[in-house]
């Protein structure tokens, strides 16, 4: 019998790139990356927004927290801004951790490079004229992990949101490492026939509430039945990085006068909704991602 797989997502340009990576014969892991990337150089608001990982397979089960960070790193509490004083988009920019995120999670299968994963965004951001965008995706295929901590890639997002724009942005906020590699939730239930399962979560949902935006989803089952999910956000407004072409949402904390300043490097809340579901003998029954993604079945050879 022939080996298959199973994939879905709620962005066609993602679903068309994962579709390409299963049929070279690339793993689930790969697949969802390679989706992610395609969505990052298609749409303007994606690299620089939160993102989370949900894995099952290569030995391991894990959630990969690519949520923004709070700002401020190195940098003294601003006296901070008042209550009905506007509050400039630059005070409300987050540091990304999404390309840390992705490359911490590609550990688990290193059969292909970060570069080749980030080709798919690249064809993508060309297709759309993005040039700054398709060099950016550059960076970090042949950067990985620290492609934000080179002041180059950093720079433009520190000049466009940092003290001089009223915000706290700073290049230590780069240098810092965020913890991205987590156990994931794991909790025991019964399916509608009343067999044992394992529902496999991110261990932070529960505790988020911050408006969900505008969230995309996507999930996949190899054939060697290894899964994962990719939940992520495209922001549709936020502060224009103009120097690569890039949006960045507006949902950090800025310091308000006579309030505690939230800590920088703390996560933001970010309530992605993405889950596995794993019968006893650990294989995946189904997939479920949040809005805009229905459930997916896993096939197996």
């Amino acid at each position: 019998m022939a080996k298959t797989y199973s994939f879905a997502a709620s962005d066609p340009v993602a679903a068309e790139a994962m579709e390409a990576s299963l049929m070279s014969g690339g793993s689930a892991l790969h697949a969802a990356l390679a989706g992610y990337f395609a969505a990052a150089g298609e749409h303007s608001g994606v690299l620089l927004s939160p993102m989370a990982i949900l894995l099952h397979g290569f030995g391991a089960r894990r959630a990969f927290d690519g949520r923004l960070r709070q700002p401020g790193q190195g940098v003294k509490r601003p006296r901070g801004f008042t209550p009905g004083q506007v509050i400039p988009p630059a005070a409300r920019v987050g540091i990304p951790c999404s390309v840390v995120a992705a490359c911490v999670a590609l550990a688990y299968d290193t059969s292909n490079p970060i570069g080749q994963l980030t080709g798919y965004g690249a064809v993508r951001a060309k297709k759309a004229g993005a040039e700054k965008r398709l060099e950016l995706l550059q960076h970090v295929g042949r950067l990985g992990a620290g492609a934000f901590t080179a002041s180059h890639v950093h720079r433009p997002i520190v000049l466009e949101a940092g003290l001089t724009e009223q915000g706290v942005v700073t290049e230590a906020d780069f240098a810092a490492t965020p913890e991205v590699d987590k156990k994931c939730a794991e909790a025991s239930a019964t399916d509608g026939n009343g067999a044992g399962v394992v529902n496999l979560s991110l261990p932070w949902a529960s505790h988020d509430t911050a408006a969900e935006g505008n969230q995309d989803t996507l999930c996949v089952v190899d054939a060697r039945g290894s899964a994962v999910c990719v939940a992520y956000q495209n922001a549709a407004s936020g502060l224009e990085i103009a120097a690569w072409e890039v949006v960045a949402p507006l949902v950090a904390a800025p310091v308000m006068r006579g309030v505690s300043r939230v800590p920088p490097g703390t996560p933001i809340a970010t309530p992605f909704q993405i889950r596995l579901v794993l019968d006893n003998d650990g294989r995946v029954v189904t997939a479920l991602g949040g809005r805009g993604l229905d459930t997916i079945k896993a096939h197996r050879a």
